[in-house]
């Protein structure tokens, strides 16, 4: 089964194909976009607020969305379990991930913005590719469209 990005409103939610963890059970993992329109999205401020969200025990909007998203695009599957975990997401600048060298050596891959769990093997390749030939690997992408963005 492919990545899914599935729309049935403004905001989409993404689905990863089915993995066998080493539990024995097979998993199929769900997340939504990062959208200031979605009530799941939470801006987070301050390491405080990070942790807090670590130790929040249960978000109970967020399992019954996602259960009533899976029943919309799996209809026909029972499901015998959910597990629900948080996560955080770093978003950068440009709405990319930075790639790239930031020094003689030193690959940077950052950024996830919400999309990078779907394409972490094509990034992973990229920047395996390109730490080995010590130089932008990326095929028809362009390096500058990944560029590092640094703080001011």
């Amino acid at each position: 089964m492919p990545s899914i990005n599935f729309c049935p409103t403004s905001s989409y939610v993404y689905v990863l194909p089915p993995i066998r963890y080493p539990n024995g059970k097979v998993y199929i993992k769900l997340g939504h976009a990062v959208s200031f329109e979605n009530p799941l999205t939470r801006l987070l401020h301050s390491h405080q607020d990070v942790l807090d969200w670590y130790c929040l025990p249960d978000y109970l909007e967020a399992r019954s969305y996602f259960n009533e998203q899976f029943k919309l695009i799996f209809p026909k599957i029972d499901v015998l379990s959910t597990a629900l975990d948080h996560c955080v997401m770093g978003i950068t600048k440009t709405g990319r991930q930075y790639l790239g060298f930031a020094d003689e050596g030193c690959f940077l891959a950052v950024g996830g913005n919400g999309v990078s769990a779907k394409m972490g093997l094509e990034i992973g390749r990229i920047v395996a590719d390109s730490i080995i030939a010590e130089s932008w690997q990326g095929g028809d992408l362009e390096e500058k469209d990944f560029e590092i963005v640094y703080k001011d």
